[in-house]
């Protein structure tokens, strides 16, 4: 017998871990021992544990029988078609596992199965996936419905004794993790010993387990910053993922599905890869406004069902947990929204998208982790993003100061190593993760072009860069965010965590508040926020500046709050609600009467923020001064100047504006 282990110290060294192998007693009589080979022997071992007797005695009686079995992976098909023929006699076997050999689309071959079940022979029909690939006529009419699982220990300790001999004394938890049904069998070997097989098994397992080399770049999803609810996500995985890999929870108890959702350029995509790496996942990346697009498929309905079978395909296909992330769900419409031409069009698509999701995520012996990330969260369709399919959903915020801290030191590594990154963190408040890695790479060429290491004002010049405005307009921008600062405050209802006029991706300067109290809110409170909207524009006014045309953002956010008290609160004349945030815009079009409506209440407000500032006059002088001095204000530093300001604390009734 040829052992494969090389040298005497590696054969003693493994001894002393797996111990010798258990001899299986010989048989008695004139009977010997023969090896099986294990391409014979594994799909016929699995197929057996899992068996019920009662579906082995219809097996070998029944005359007319149509059985459906899903295989674990595409390469396991053809060996438990041989598998089933020891069994039994089949008169028609369909086996489609995907692959170019067998791939035929569902409705391809119908006749001939109808026709062979509607004589009374025996029909078998295999793939990894029956719902999506094999003919619905075969899956509608199965007798009998079988699952078949990744083989256990059990298993695989009988494909071993009946190859080798002998038993392994010891069978590490988790051994065929990641292995498909050809990494099994060239591991289990006629001819060697049954502890020099399991040695290949587990180096084989580890091997596959390896992170995913397109990963290499991505960081450890534990370090990332300014994720909030995401990164206690990810922690329960990792620990779960721990539990499952070691044997002690199924991977049915892993919560296991995730929508994603956040303004663009917060880093969905970096975490995603960053979590597939930490977990030591393979990661099958899809965008879904990529399957869609009419450059890529042609727009034919058969080309984007095709892509969309083939991405669920994809993710299956791989023999250990894989981590499947879904970038750009919103691609996929929402039904409740489209029109009558358009339902015609994707109802087929979404409802084939879900088939597959469901054979991916809630079917039996599925190891698929499934991330859906998307801009626009009021898109998605319910049925998309309810439990048992893609739930929870998580918001990623924009990063806070000491989120921002994390983020550039993590983009820096080793630069500016001791610096104290607080003061350039607090600058940087309302930026994203893509703008801290653009200022960063930046910085770092500024300082490769001067022929020297990186310094802190290479940095401090990108992230609040010197301020070349002309005076006038620099004083306009200090009273408009003095203006929302100091009103937001004396209305009672945020607390202010920022005033900036530092300039930054399309502004001129930005006022951050968060709200003090979180609960239902009353018109007149909706209303205190069309009034802070509006108070920027007010205190230009009342400090003899004019308006200032690019505040757009403020009219915009002024304009859809005031209507949403008609169309979607029921704090109107009406309780009918008939708009939800995404229609607010095309129903204001649409609705001259609506229109006129809100232009009166926007109106009523504007002379209510031209009071206010008026009565708040000295505060917004002080901020914007102080401003004009600082270029930016945090929390503590705008407390500062209202304490200074006010003595007393501002009577309730003035609070309500």
């Amino acid at each position: 017998m040829t052992r494969d282990i090389t040298t005497e110290t590696e054969a003693q060294e493994f001894l002393e871990w797996n111990g010798p192998d258990d001899p299986t007693p010989e048989p008695e009589g004139d009977e010997a021992w023969a090896p099986v080979p294990p391409t014979r022997s594994l799909a016929l071992a699995l197929l057996e544990a899992v068996l019920t007797p009662s579906q082995r005695r219809r097996m070998l009686r029944e005359a007319s029988l149509c059985v459906v079995v899903q295989a674990p992976s595409p390469a396991w098909c053809e060996p438990l078609r041989s598998a089933f023929r020891s069994i039994g006699q089949w008169a028609h076997v369909e086996l489609r596992d995907g692959t170019a050999k067998y791939k035929r689309r569902p409705e391809e071959g119908a006749a001939e199965i109808a026709n062979a079940l509607a004589g009374g022979v025996r029909v078998l029909g295999i793939s990894p996936s029956p719902e999506t690939q094999l003919p619905p006529c075969l899956v509608a009419s199965a007798d009998i419905r079988i699952t078949l699982p990744r083989p256990t220990e059990r298993v695989i300790r009988q494909v071993i004794r009946e190859a080798t001999g002998s038993n392994p004394r010891k069978f590490p938890a988790g051994i065929v993790e990641g292995l498909d049904f050809p990494d099994i069998i060239a591991c289990i070997r006629m001819g060697t010993t049954a502890a020099s097989c399991v040695h290949r098994l587990q180096a084989a397992s580890l091997s596959r387990g390896a992170t995913d080399p397109s990963l290499a770049d991505a960081p450890d999803v534990t370090a990332m910053h300014g994720f909030g609810e995401a990164a206690l996500w990810a922690r329960n995985l990792l620990a779960d993922l721990s539990q499952y890999r070691a044997g002690h929870i199924r991977f049915d108890q892993i919560s296991r599905t995730l929508v994603l959702a956040s303004e663009p350029g917060l880093g969905k995509t970096t975490w995603v890869r960053a979590l597939a790496k930490t977990a030591n996942l393979p990661l099958v990346q899809q965008s879904l406004s990529s399957i869609f697009s009419s450059t890529t498929t042609g727009g034919y309905l058969g080309d984007i069902a095709a892509r969309i079978s083939k991405t669920f395909a994809d993710a299956r296909n791989i023999s250990c947990p894989v981590l499947m992330f879904l970038d750009e769900i919103d691609a996929l419409p929402d039904r409740n929204s489209m029109d009558v031409r358009g339902r015609d069009y994707w109802t087929p698509l979404i409802n084939l998208f879900l088939l597959e999701l469901d054979q991916s995520v809630a079917s039996s012996g599925s190891r698929i982790i499934v991330i859906a990330a998307t801009n626009h969260l009021d898109r998605l369709d319910p049925a998309l993003v309810r439990p048992g399919r893609i739930h929870p959903t998580i918001r990623i915020p924009r990063p806070d100061a000491a989120a921002l801290v994390g983020i550039l030191r993590q983009h820096l590594g080793d630069d500016l190593a001791g610096v104290d990154l607080a003061r350039m963190a607090g600058f940087a408040v309302g930026a994203t993760g893509a703008d801290v890695m653009a200022w960063v790479r930046d910085a770092r060429r500024v300082a490769r072009v001067a022929g020297r290491p990186m310094v802190e004002g290479d940095l401090l010049a990108l992230i609040a860069p010197p301020d070349h405005r002309p005076e006038i307009v620099r004083w306009r921008t200090a009273v408009h965010e003095a203006g929302h600062a100091a009103i937001a405050w004396a209305l009672g209802q945020e607390r202010v965590t920022m005033v900036s006029i530092v300039p930054g991706p399309n502004r001129g300067g930005v006022t951050m508040t968060e709200d003090i109290v979180i609960d239902v809110r009353s018109r007149s409170d909706v209303e205190g926020r069309v009034i802070t909207a509006l108070a920027g524009r007010a205190a230009e006014a009342i400090f003899g500046l004019g308006y200032n045309s690019g505040a757009t953002d403020d009219l915009r956010i002024a304009t859809r709050a005031a209507a949403s008290i008609h169309l979607s609160m029921g704090l109107g004349n009406s309780l009918l609600h008939r708009a939800g945030p995404d229609e607010i815009v095309q129903t204001l079009i649409l609705d001259g009467a609506l229109r006129k409506e809100v232009s009166s209440d926007l109106d009523r407000l504007f002379a209510k923020a031209l009071l206010l500032v008026e009565e708040h006059r000295g505060l917004v002088h002080a901020i914007a001064t102080t401003l004009m001095t600082v270029r930016q204000l945090d929390g503590a530093g705008f407390d500062a100047i209202v304490a200074e300001r006010a003595a007393a604390p501002v009577p309730e009734g003035r609070r309500r504006g």
